[in-house]
């Protein structure tokens, strides 16, 4: 498929869901990626279907890498306010055939996987009074 073509059927999603932003779409393939390779360590011959639970946690773990103490705040302005709502990304995409699924995949599967206040707002402590040249 080509750029074009796939930023089309992006446009197409995004207009028939509009709850959620176009980079959430994008985001949910860059952390396909990001889950096969840095998470699961798979190599390209190794390459298998990936489960909800696995694909979050791939998710979590490449928001803080792309996005550090704000990553909860980036997927909030794309409309992601918990693990169901990237359910519902995944099923747009496996519906527009952007993604595939198997007979055990359930959308429900999705839900309550992990909180947003565990997942990323627990993670970061800040000294006071610490600069960045403070080391």
């Amino acid at each position: 498929m080509s750029d074009a073509e796939f930023d089309t059927k992006l446009r197409e999603i995004v207009a028939k869901d509009p709850r959620y932003a176009r980079n959430a779409y994008v985001f949910a393939f860059q952390a396909l990626e990001y889950t096969m390779r840095e998470y699961l360590k798979l190599s390209d011959t190794q390459r298998r279907h990936v489960s909800a639970q696995e694909i979050l946690e791939g998710m979590r773990r490449f928001a803080i890498d792309q996005c550090g103490f704000m990553a909860r705040n980036v997927w909030e302005s794309w409309g992601i306010y918990s693990t169901a709502d990237w359910g519902n990304v995944i099923y747009n995409l496996i519906a527009a055939n952007l993604m595939k699924q198997n007979d055990e995949d359930d959308l429900a599967q999705f839900r309550g996987v992990y909180s947003f206040d565990d997942a990323f707002d627990r993670n970061w402590t800040f000294s006071p009074g610490k600069t960045v040249s403070d080391g």
